[in-house]
C-alpha cells in the first residue's frame, strides 16, 4: 500500500516561505559585519566583484589610476591579505578588475541604498562601512528570494504542488545552495542561480507565446549571465542559437531582436576590456576556478529532471518512498551540519585588525587558527616579468651555501628581513623568489609556503605565498618553487620579508633560496619603444608630486 500524505493546496508556497525564512535566519545568525579577512562579508572573491561599485559611484576610477583609495580600504577594513582584485596592465597605465561587471550591476541598487544610509548616518561613505555591508547582505537575500520564487514557478509548470515542494527542498537544502545563499549572498553564483531560473521560464514562454517581451527578456538575461561569468558563454551561445533557430521560420524579427539584445548586453564587458586592456577579450580570472560552488547555479538546469525522477519514485511502493525520504533527510542533515559547522569554525577566528593583519615574523610561531590567511599569487599579477629584457635586476638575497633542514621544531628558513628602501625607491618594484626543496615520505605529511611579505606599520600589508605542497611535488628529488610579487607605490617605512614556512610533520631540505629584485630598465631601447607601457604617467601614478 502506497504511502499517503495529505497535501495542502499551497504546499509549494509554504515551502518557499520556510526555505527563505531559514536563509534569513542563517544569514543573521552569523552576521560578521565589521570583521576582517576571510570572515568578512565583503572579502576576497566577493570583494573582486564588489570593488566595481565604489570605483564607479564614489571614486569615478574604473581604471584605478589613484591606488590611494584602495589602499585606504586595505588599511582600514582589511578585507583581504594580498591585493588581487585588480592587476596592472602591461600596455596601459591602467589596472583591470579580475572580475567582470555583471554582479556589480545587479547589486548597484543595494549599494546606492547603503551609500544613502552611510551619508545620513554620518558613517564613512567609502563603500565598505556597516551600511554597505548590511545593504549587500540584504541584497543577496532579495536575489535569493527571487531565485526561489522563480524555481517554484518553473517546477509548478511541470509538476504538482507536492512534487514541486519536495524538489525545492532537495535543491536548496541538500546541495551547497543553502550555504551559498545564506553566507555568501553577494557572490555571483547566487545571482546566476536566479538568472538561470528566469532564463528557463522566459525561454519556454518565448517558444509557447512568442512576443517582444519574452524575446527581450531572454536575450537580456543571457547577456547578463555573460557579464557575471564570461565562461558561461559556452552555455549561452548554444542556448541563444537554439532559441533563434526555433523562432526563425515564423518569427524572424523576434529571433534577430533576441540575438541583438544578447550581443548588445554582453558587449558592455567587451567595451571595458577594450578601454582598459586594449583587447576585445581579456581573461581576467573570471573563468571557472574548480571550486564546487562554481557549479551550484547549474543545479537549476537539472531541477526539472530531478522533479521527473521524484515523481517517478513517488509512484512506487511505500518502501521506495520511505527510502527516498530517508536519503533526502541524510543529505539535508549532512549538508546543513557541514555549512553551519564551518560558520561556527570561522567565528572562532580572531576578528580584531591585529588578528587578521599581524606581523609575520619568521622567528615567531604562526598560530594554527591564522594559517587560513596564506594566499597564492595568480599569473596575471606578474605576467610582465615574462619580459626580463625590460628590467634591470639585482640579487638581494641568497641563502648561505648550506642545506637547511625544516621540521616540526624548525618551521622557518633563513631569509631576508630588511627595509625595502635599502634596495629600491622606485614607484614600481617586482620581486621573484626561488627555492629548491627536497622531501621524502608521504605527501600528506609535507606542506608549507614560499612567502614574500610587505610589512607596513608592523603589519602584513600584502602577504603572498606559493604552496610547497607534497601533493604537487615529487618525493625523493629536488623541486623548484617560485613566487613573483609586485609592489606598487612603496612607502618609506615598508619592510620586506621572504622565507620558507614549513607546516608539515616530517622533514624537508632547502637547497637554495634566492630573491631577485626587478626595476624598470628606463635606458633600454626596447623599453622606450613600447608605446605607453609604464609611461611617465604610470611611473608617477601614485606619486604625483614627483611628476615633471
Amino acid at each position: 500500500m502506497a504511502l499517503k500524505i495529505t497535501i495542502p493546496a499551497s504546499i509549494s508556497l509554504k515551502t518557499f516561505w520556510i526555505l527563505f525564512t531559514g536563509l534569513v535566519i542563517l544569514r543573521f545568525l552569523f552576521p560578521r559585519f565589521g570583521t576582517h579577512d576571510v570572515t568578512a562579508f565583503l572579502s576576497y572573491d566577493v570583494a573582486s566583484h564588489y570593488l566595481w561599485l565604489p570605483a564607479f559611484f564614489i571614486h569615478d576610477d574604473l581604471g584605478i589610476h589613484n591606488f590611494g583609495w584602495v589602499e585606504q580600504i586595505l588599511r582600514h577594513y582589511q578585507p583581504f591579505i594580498g591585493y588581487r582584485q585588480a592587476f596592472l596592465q602591461t600596455g596601459t597605465p591602467d589596472q583591470v578588475f579580475t572580475s567582470s561587471m555583471g554582479t556589480a550591476m545587479l547589486f548597484s541598487p543595494f549599494f546606492i541604498t547603503g551609500h544613502f544610509f552611510a551619508l545620513i548616518s554620518g558613517m564613512p561613505a567609502d563603500g565598505f562601512s556597516y551600511p554597505y555591508q548590511v545593504a549587500m547582505a540584504v541584497g543577496g537575500l532579495c536575489w535569493s528570494a527571487l531565485g526561489l520564487w522563480l524555481l517554484r514557478k518553473l517546477l509548478l509548470s511541470h509538476f504538482s504542488e507536492k512534487i514541486s515542494a519536495i524538489t525545492m527542498i532537495v535543491i536548496v537544502a541538500a546541495t551547497g545552495y543553502a550555504n551559498l545563499a545564506a553566507f555568501n549572498g553577494a557572490a555571483p553564483e547566487n545571482l546566476l542561480f536566479t538568472l538561470y531560473a528566469a532564463l528557463l521560464l522566459l525561454s519556454s514562454g518565448c517558444l509557447i507565446r512568442p512576443g517582444y517581451g519574452t524575446a527581450i527578456g531572454t536575450g537580456l538575461i543571457a547577456g547578463i549571465i555573460f557579464l557575471i561569468r564570461p565562461f558561461d558563454i559556452v552555455v549561452m551561445m548554444p542556448w541563444i542559437g537554439y532559441m533563434a533557430v526555433r523562432l526563425f521560420r515564423k518569427h524572424t524579427h523576434l529571433a534577430a531582436f533576441m540575438v541583438f539584445i544578447f550581443v548588445s548586453t554582453a558587449f558592455l564587458q567587451i567595451i571595458y576590456w577594450k578601454i582598459f586592456t586594449g583587447h576585445h577579450y581579456y581573461n581576467t580570472g573570471t573563468f571557472l576556478s574548480g571550486s564546487s560552488k562554481e557549479f551550484i547555479p547549474y543545479i537549476v538546469l537539472g531541477s526539472v529532471l530531478l522533479g521527473f525522477l521524484i515523481r517517478y519514485l513517488a509512484g512506487k511502493k511505500s518502501f521506495v518512498q520511505y527510502a527516498l525520504l530517508f536519503i533526502c533527510c541524510c543529505f539535508i542533515g549532512i549538508n546543513l551540519c557541514y555549512s553551519i559547522g564551518y560558520q561556527v569554525k570561522l567565528n572562532q577566528y580572531p576578528h580584531a585588525p591585529a588578528g587578521a593583519f599581524f606581523s609575520y615574523d619568521r622567528e615567531a610561531k604562526i598560530p594554527d587558527t591564522l594559517r587560513f590567511a596564506a594566499r597564492t599569487y595568480v599569473k596575471e599579477e606578474t605576467e610582465v616579468m615574462n619580459h626580463p629584457e625590460w628590467f634591470k635586476t639585482q640579487r638581494i638575497y641568497t641563502l648561505p651555501a648550506s642545506t637547511v633542514k625544516l621540521n616540526a621544531g624548525n618551521r622557518f628558513s633563513p631569509g631576508i628581513s630588511a627595509a625595502l628602501s635599502s634596495f629600491s625607491t622606485k614607484p614600481w618594484i617586482g620581486l621573484k623568489a626561488r627555492a629548491m626543496v627536497f622531501y621524502a615520505g608521504p605527501a600528506a605529511e609535507n606542506g608549507g609556503s614560499l612567502v614574500i611579505t610587505l610589512l607596513r606599520d608592523q603589519k602584513a600589508f600584502n602577504w603572498m605565498g606559493a604552496p610547497v605542497n607534497g601533493q604537487k611535488m615529487k618525493s625523493g628529488q629536488w623541486n623548484e618553487v617560485t613566487l613573483n610579487y609586485l609592489i606598487r607605490d612603496p612607502q618609506e617605512n615598508d619592510r620586506l620579508q621572504a622565507y620558507l614556512w614549513y607546516t608539515g610533520n616530517r622533514q624537508i631540505l632547502i637547497g637554495s633560496l634566492t630573491v631577485t629584485l626587478f626595476e624598470i630598465n628606463e635606458n633600454d631601447a626596447t623599453w622606450q619603444n613600447l608605446p605607453g607601457l609604464f609611461s611617465k604617467n604610470l611611473l608617477h601614478l601614485n606619486n604625483p608630486a614627483n611628476a615633471d
